[in-house]
């Protein structure tokens, strides 16, 4: 990863507009656990392309990682009003209302994503939702 964040460094100083390269050393950053940083480059390549909505996803997981789960709902809704069909964005958003005490919100999050990956055949993502969405009634 030191390597790949060495070639984006390069890559931002030949280019600073290149909102591609943010975002890839931000999540370089986030698999080295730098999560200062991978949200400082996430927040950079959005500045640079608002509409590249798998920087606003990994800065809502990173950001709900942080305990910004607010700010996490936040690049979740923008992303889903945008891509409405978009399951594991409604699971993410569950589970992040569902730290925030929200659990209402999150139960409604968490069987629509259940409907979707049904729809889309994701078997495995489907029944883990369904999972939790039991604890919850329990």
């Amino acid at each position: 990863m030191e390597e790949a964040i060495e070639n984006y460094n390069r890559a931002i100083e030949i280019n600073p507009d290149l909102a591609r390269a943010y975002y890839n050393r931000g999540y370089a950053y986030y698999k080295l656990g730098e999560m200062e940083k991978s949200i400082k480059d996430y927040n950079q390549s959005i500045r640079l392309n608002p509409d590249y909505l798998p920087a606003y996803g990994n800065r809502a997981i990173v950001r709900s990682y942080l305990g910004d789960n607010q700010g996490a709902i936040e690049d979740y809704n923008y992303i889903l009003r945008l891509q409405p069909e978009l399951a594991q964005v409604y699971y993410n958003r569950g589970t992040a209302r569902l730290k925030l005490g929200d659990e209402q919100l999150a139960i409604q999050d968490l069987q629509t994503a259940a409907q979707l990956f049904s729809e889309q055949s994701n078997t495995a993502a489907y029944e883990k939702t369904q999972q939790l969405l039991s604890q919850l009634r329990d």
